[in-house]
């Protein structure tokens, strides 16, 4: 270095400019945790606020229309398009055996990729993102069972004494239900 106190090479003064930085950029103790924050989306669906894993969620749909098949459940609400993919779009509350979810302003298809195979979940409502730390959610086998998410439950999130539950849209998509959407045929009926 010369006598000012700048380096004498270009090369010195980036190195002493990147330890300048560095100094000013240390970790701050968020940063030192071990444990990892939870990233999830929250939403309504029928009368419950449930969560999923954001890393599930490829994308957020307004509700447009749907292209209409016939001869299957009635949860099976149609077929849309993101990005080039055409997926079929399931009412989640009708599926799990609630009451079919109105179309309202708020609803919203989440779109869900699991290995190339993509859906939608019609959802009442998308409440947001939602970063818990650990000391805040449950594990599955802490929780009481709970017939209407028991095959896609992963967990809760534990606030003011209140479970939400963690479902995985990737099981649900992927659950022997999710494949069986023929609607059964009516006595009588000579269309099945």
């Amino acid at each position: 270095m010369s006598q000012q106190g700048i380096a004498d090479t270009p090369f010195a003064l980036l190195l002493e400019t990147e330890k300048a930085i560095r100094a000013l950029f240390k970790k701050t103790p968020a940063q030192m945790t071990t444990q990892k924050d939870w990233l999830g989306l929250s939403f309504l669906s029928g009368d419950h606020i449930l969560l999923t894993p954001l890393d599930e969620v490829l994308g957020i749909l307004p509700v447009t229309t749907f292209a209409y098949i016939a001869g299957v459940k009635p949860w099976l609400l149609g077929v849309a398009t993101y990005r080039d993919d055409i997926f079929p779009v399931t009412d989640l509350a009708g599926f799990i055996g609630q009451r079919m979810s109105p179309l309202t302003k708020h609803s919203r298809v989440l779109v869900i990729d699991s290995q190339g195979e993509k859906a939608g979940l019609l959802v009442s409502r998308v409440m947001g993102l939602q970063r818990l730390s650990p000391e805040h959610t449950k594990s599955k086998g802490m929780m009481p069972e709970d017939p209407l998410y028991e095959p896609f439950l992963m967990g809760a999130w534990v606030d003011a004494n209140v479970e939400f539950p963690i479902i995985s849209c990737k099981s649900i998509i992927k659950h022997p239900k999710f494949r069986d959407v023929l609607a059964k045929a009516e006595v009588g009926n000579d269309l099945y």
